[in-house]
């Protein structure tokens, strides 16, 4: 209960990092991340996503009607930008960062790594999202988590122990031996 105002702090930070890459993500990927589903590459953009295709699937010859639609995961508003950075961060990363770096220019059929300087975005999305922030939450939590119950021989009552570093009057800096020790138990609050 102790660490909720901290885990608030870093839940803000968080989102608020969110949004920073969210804001870059509508501002550079808005409305880039549509494509035509005809597979047989003679579509330049949304003018030629028209009619139907004939694709050889297995040797039977398939008639596909062209649709020119957007990625399910996209940038187009801030909504569905937070919403694609939240599949990011569950480890969805790759198939979004590959429609990025695929991506053009607006109502234009994607051409293979066109853009591969969008791998730094992502990268740099999911290291400091999963990563760095996993890490402050757990060093945010993890202060009000190491002390160890103890119970003594009823089983039924006990004291909470907390091994803590505190400064201690005499001890030796640098270079110098003492026999004193610079770790001490103490005892927490009878429960």
């Amino acid at each position: 209960l102790d660490a909720l105002g901290s885990l608030l702090y870093v839940g803000v930070l968080t989102f608020m990092l969110w949004l920073i890459f969210g804001i870059c993500g509508v501002n550079y990927l808005k409305g880039v991340l549509y494509s035509c589903n005809d597979r047989t590459g003679a579509v330049a953009g949304i003018d030629g996503c028209v009619g139907t295709s004939v694709i050889n699937l297995d040797g039977q010859y398939v008639v596909e009607a062209r649709v020119w639609s957007n990625a399910k995961a996209h940038f187009d508003n801030i909504g569905a930008a937070m919403y694609t950075l939240f599949e990011i961060s569950l480890n969805e990363w790759y198939h979004i960062a590959h429609s990025a770096i695929n991506s053009v220019a607006e109502n234009v059929q994607p051409i293979s790594g066109y853009q591969q300087w969008w791998t730094v975005y992502f990268i740099l999305f999911v290291l400091l999202s999963n990563l760095f922030f996993m890490n402050l939450f757990v060093g945010v939590v993890r202060p009000f988590h190491h002390c160890q119950r103890v119970v003594g021989p009823s089983r039924s009552f006990g004291h909470s122990v907390c091994l803590v570093a505190s400064p201690i009057k005499g001890v030796p800096s640098a270079g110098q031996r003492s026999e004193e020790p610079v770790w001490r138990w103490h005892r927490g609050h009878e429960d």
